[in-house]
């Protein structure tokens, strides 16, 4: 049998109110309101003989009645009509001449007025006989569509087995339903079919926040439609993994015609095989993504024996020609407050959609990305170069309080030198306190030296000649020798500026440099004083 025919065969025709006209136990039926709903679907017989018939009617049901219940009464049957209305039911049939003479007008108006099919069946019916045959009619279409919903999951259920991807998988179950129908995953991941991938776009947003919330397993929701028109289309929506974390949502659009109940019980009924498939490859793609981490972890620590084997791993995992450039190893530095955790799933996203194919990894707590240079940043790094990469690093972990320390460029064998080039920066940065967005050795100027001095006593003399005794006399004193020195020296060494950037009397400015003159026993005017002075206090300024 053809796949395709197979795929589109139509499914059975539900049992409707218009087809009670050719029942044989309903000879001369009367339709006597609500004509514009004679395509409910039945799916059960009712027979109303109590007065409170409303609370135990259910949806799609035909209830028939003599009217016996209510003879007396009949206001008490106008207010019934509204609550079954509201409980779904198909039709309503009242046989007239044995309790109530004719069916009163006031019904009749009432039934329509809320689009209720009212029906005035013969007197000569036989309601166990109406039963009988209308239930043998639903209960034969509900058959012939139970075997085609059993034929439909074989197809999906073949169409997994011989490996078609998700995309043509979900093009096949359209087919069936007729109306697109699309997969929501986690982050935001859409799996639709190509026909149908554009028309699933413009809801991204309004799904993402409706996957984020984890809905109830079934539901139904009404979005706005795509311009011009701009109709609103309601969805049904399943969730397929029913945990707050990781919800991944199964939207059918009722784009082409309302979805019938063959339709939802297909979808929901191949959920189970969707999710087979998707927790498999869920499960690959883990597995993928540990091996690509090591891969990554390998060539910033030297493994990687030759550019052939780096285009073969690169190959595998997606990339092509990772020997043909040159890299700049990076580290995400994080200011004040907590880092995000640094688990698979963050640098999974990190590495998802990352600007210019930036690669991205962790080692020892901290985020370290490779950073593929091109014709432009060759020589030299800019922070309008790493822009997109900062704003897209920013969206992930939910803050923009980092830095990036970028090591010198170097060869794809070679991204070891600039991976501990940029942890050395990194522990400058850290040292030095700068945290520009972007990080160079350039940048920190002096400290990119001052900050690999190690910890000697010959530097703790150093200070003690130069910065001790100023701080010394501040604490003692409550003054600010310290802090005028500094803006002093900030502002190349005028007086003035110095008074008005402290907010300070002219005169104050000089006694304090007068003081410290004395304390020190130096003169401004040695060149080699000043030098050593400045020095000092860079180092004193990095141990605060």
């Amino acid at each position: 049998m053809n796949m395709t025919r197979r795929l589109t065969e139509p499914p059975a025709r539900e049992f409707r109110c218009a087809d009670l006209f050719h029942m044989n136990s309903l000879p001369n039926l009367k339709l006597l309101a609500g004509e514009c709903r004679l395509d409910n679907a039945i799916s059960r017989v009712n027979i109303m003989e109590v007065p409170d018939i409303q609370n135990w009617a259910q949806a799609n049901e035909f209830l028939v009645t003599t009217g016996y219940s209510h003879h007396h009464n009949m206001d008490a049957f106008l207010e019934i009509i509204p609550r079954l209305v509201e409980r779904g039911v198909a039709a309503l049939g009242i046989k007239p001449k044995r309790f109530i003479t004719d069916i009163p007008r006031q019904i009749i108006d009432c039934a329509e007025a809320y689009e209720l099919p009212l029906f005035e069946l013969p007197e000569s019916t036989i309601f166990s006989n109406v039963v009988r045959e209308v239930m043998e009619k639903v209960i034969s279409l509900e058959t012939k569509n139970v075997l085609l919903l059993q034929q439909r999951l074989e197809q999906v259920a073949e169409l997994m087995l011989h490996g078609r991807e998700m995309p043509r998988i979900v093009e096949a179950v359209e087919a069936m339903v007729g109306n697109p129908l699309c997969i929501l995953g986690a982050e935001g991941r859409m799996i639709a079919s190509p026909r149908h991938a554009a028309y699933f776009s413009p809801f991204r947003e309004r799904l993402t926040a409706l996957n984020s919330s984890s809905p109830q397993s079934r539901s139904v929701i009404t979005v706005p439609g795509k311009p011009p028109k701009g109709s609103d289309v309601r969805l049904h929506v399943f969730n397929l993994w029913e945990a707050e974390k990781d919800p991944i949502l199964v939207l059918l659009a009722e784009k082409n015609g309302a979805c019938s109940e063959l339709d939802l019980s297909t979808v929901s009924r191949i959920l189970p095989l969707i999710n087979i498939r998707l927790s498999g490859e869920n499960t690959y793609n883990l597995v993928k993504a540990k091996y690509f981490d090591d891969f990554i972890k390998d060539w910033l620590t030297g493994v990687v024996p030759s550019a052939e084997h780096l285009d073969i791993k690169g190959r595998l995992y997606g990339y092509e020609g990772l020997s043909s450039k040159t890299y700049r190893a990076a580290i995400v530095k994080f200011h004040a407050g907590s880092p995000p955790a640094l688990d698979s799933g963050l640098i999974a996203e990190l590495a998802r959609s990352a600007p210019n194919d930036c690669l991205f990894t962790s080692i020892g707590g901290k985020i370290i990305g490779l950073l593929p240079q091109t014709a432009n940043n060759g020589a030299g790094l800019t922070p309008e170069d790493t822009e997109p990469l900062f704003r897209h690093i920013a969206d992930v972990c939910g803050t923009d309080a980092f830095s990036l320390c970028v090591g010198e460029a170097s060869e794809p064998l070679a991204v070891k030198d600039s991976y501990i080039d940029a942890e050395n920066l990194y522990t400058a940065s850290c040292i030095s306190k700068e945290n520009a967005r972007l990080i160079t050795w350039e940048r920190l100027g002096i400290y990119a030296v001052l900050s690999l001095l190690p910890k000697h006593v010959n530097v703790d003399k150093y200070l003690g000649r130069y910065v001790k005794p100023l701080v010394v006399y501040d604490e003692a004193h409550h003054s600010s020798l310290i802090q005028t020195l500094k803006v002093y020296f900030q502002m190349g060494g005028n007086i003035k500026l110095t008074a008005q950037n402290m907010y300070t009397h002219y005169n104050t400015v000089v006694y304090r440099l007068d003081k410290i003159k004395s304390l020190l026993g130096i003169s401004f005017d040695d060149p080699e004083a000043r030098l050593q002075l400045q020095l000092g206090l860079k180092i004193y300024e990095m141990g605060e």
